[in-house]
This record gives C-alpha cells, sequence and structure tokens, in this order.
C-alpha cells in the first residue's frame, strides 16, 4: 500500500510539474514541486534506488518538457547527494527509518535540509542549462528565485500535509 502511494504522489509531482508550474515563471525560476519526492523519500530506500528514481523522474520531466536530459541530470545529482546533506543536519542515529518530516527532525534542520537540496538542484540544473556565465546577473536571478518560490511553496505544502498523532 505504501509503495502504490508513493508512486501516486510521485504522478501527481510530475504532472502538477509539467502541466502547472513549468508554466507559471516568475524572474526567470519556477517552483520545482518534483523536489518534494526527493526531500519525502523514506530513508531506509537504498540509494542506488534513490539515485535510480532521480534519474527516471528527471527523465519523465525531461520528456515532457523537451529539456534533453537536463531534469535527469539535475536531479540524479540532488539524488546522489541526497543522504549526505541530509546527515549534515540530522544524526543517523535519530533518522534510521522513514521519511525526513517537520514533526521529525525538527524545524530547523528540515528547512536547511531542503535549502541545501534547493541549492544543489538549481545550481546545476540552471548552470547546466545556461553553460555559460555570460549573462551571469540573469542566472543568478533565476537560481534565487527558483529556489524563494519552491522553499516557500514547499515548507507550506509541508506544514499542510503534516499528519496529525492519532
Amino acid at each position: 500500500m505504501s509503495v502504490l502511494i508513493t508512486f501516486l504522489w510521485i504522478v501527481i509531482c510530475i504532472a502538477l510539474q509539467v502541466l502547472v508550474f513549468n508554466h507559471l515563471p516568475l524572474a526567470g525560476g519556477v517552483i520545482l514541486l518534483y523536489l518534494y519526492v526527493a526531500i519525502k523519500m523514506p530513508v531506509e530506500v537504498s540509494r542506488p534506488l534513490q539515485i535510480l528514481s532521480g534519474f527516471l523522474i528527471g527523465l519523465v520531466i525531461d520528456i515532457f518538457c523537451n529539456t534533453l536530459g537536463l531534469h535527469a541530470f539535475a536531479f540524479t545529482t540532488t539524488m546522489w547527494m541526497r543522504l549526505p546533506l541530509l546527515h549534515m543536519f540530522v544524526l543517523a542515529e535519530d533518522i534510521k527509518t522513514g521519511e525526513p518530516t517537520l514533526q521529525r527532525i525538527g524545524f530547523q534542520s528540515f528547512w536547511r535540509f531542503l535549502l541545501s537540496i534547493l541549492i544543489v538542484h538549481c545550481l546545476v540544473l540552471y548552470l547546466t542549462e545556461a553553460f555559460t556565465l555570460f549573462c551571469f546577473l540573469n542566472l543568478l536571478l533565476k537560481i534565487l528565485s527558483s529556489i524563494v518560490m519552491t522553499f516557500v511553496f514547499l515548507i507550506v505544502l509541508e506544514l499542510v500535509m503534516r499528519r496529525k498523532p492519532v
């Protein structure tokens, strides 16, 4: 049941990304909803499976957005960095199983983890897309606007999706 719900959540994130959020740019940046998958993936999922899922999710987004592997490369890199970034802010003993949530790891650790994921992903995605530093200020604005918009959106989403203890 949990695998089915996770798969459904991934499909919803990809669909919303491709159909809605990619068409709402602000200062050149967009909300990258599919990064919520990287944040919410359970810790016990093996690292090779995390990296493979990052590649496949990025590839699906590339197919629908016609971006020739940019999202696949960026999301694969992000998923490769995910566990080391998580363990920078949360002790491995504190989160051996389950997903990193606001309730489990605390607000400070959660926003630091989220921000580090966003920085890695946006830098890889937009620097690879531009492949130059010619328009550095435009590139910086695009990276910063995507980071800020996605950060705010995902924090609000996490607060809304937070389950109350039974």
